[in-house]
């Protein structure tokens, strides 16, 4: 954990990165998903169609050797799972781009990114949840989540800024949430799609998490491979975030049903 304060970033967890079962996808599905997105698949790319990734982790705490750094523990009304996807590429490309001649694909050749690098605070966002447990003395649990969406750009061939919009948010909710004193266990889940074309494949996740009012938090899920997706746990109000969770994008082509999820699963 690190200040809010602090311009350092905050230590990631000690993780292991598996490669999970193999399934079984035959050449004629991967032919048929060519034909229907007009994409052509490297032989790395049809490979991996066919595994899936683990990432299971925990915190490692330590103590500074420098006294002032050291943070004396106290008590922490809540807490913030905060999820968030996001583009890290200044563009992405428009894999529907003239494939049926509709004036959509012949105009729109490439969508805006956010352009940046994980960062917990940051701004710019294809999507973000936050998800509030707050504790409070009299034994009552507080839940609930704030989902927000970036705003979609795109662009012409030449790089012209042609339009923009926001993505619904109706996919993006938490569910089956358990309450007591000491803890908060749900579920989140995450499907949105570009606002400007339904054949574009949803950006989706799901995890099921438990906030503990000790300040232990168990989370695990799996999402696409794409775009990046950053999991952090702060606490609320307060000053300490941790990392739980940063996955770097793959190809685009990972948003689309066939190609396989990323699972992860935490304890800090």
């Amino acid at each position: 954990m690190f200040s809010m304060c602090d311009d350092t970033e905050p230590v990631p967890p000690m993780i292991i990165t598996l490669s999970g079962f193999k399934r079984s996808i035959s050449c004629l599905q991967i032919t048929q998903m060519e034909n229907k997105y007009n994409v052509k698949l490297t032989n790395e790319e049809k490979k991996s169609v066919n595994y899936h990734n683990y990432t299971v982790g925990t915190t490692v705490k330590s103590l500074s050797n420098e006294l002032e750094d050291v943070q004396t523990t106290e008590y922490r009304p809540g807490y913030i799972v905060r999820y968030t996807t996001f583009i890290p590429d200044p563009y992405a490309p428009n894999y529907l781009y003239i494939t049926d001649g509709c004036c959509f694909h012949e105009n729109v050749h490439r969508f805006g990114g956010d352009n940046r690098g994980f960062n917990w605070k940051s701004t710019r966002y294809r999507t973000r949840i936050d998800a509030y447990a707050i504790f409070y003395e009299s034994g009552y649990t507080a839940f609930y989540d704030i989902p927000s969406v970036g705003r979609t750009t795109y662009y012409n061939k030449n790089g012209k800024l042609i339009g923009y919009d926001y993505a619904n948010k109706s996919g993006m909710y938490s569910h089956s949430i358990s309450k007591t004193s000491t803890a908060v266990s749900y579920s989140m889940y995450h499907s949105v799609g570009n606002p400007f074309e339904e054949k574009f494949p949803n950006i989706d996740y799901r995890y099921d998490a438990t906030i503990y009012k000790s300040g232990s938090l168990t989370i695990s899920g799996n999402h696409d491979q794409a775009p990046n997706h950053e999991i952090y746990f702060m606490t609320y109000p307060g000053d300490t975030i941790s990392t739980v969770h940063q996955h770097k994008r793959k190809s685009f082509l990972y948003l689309f049903p066939t190609f396989p999820d990323r699972y992860f699963s935490y304890t800090l």
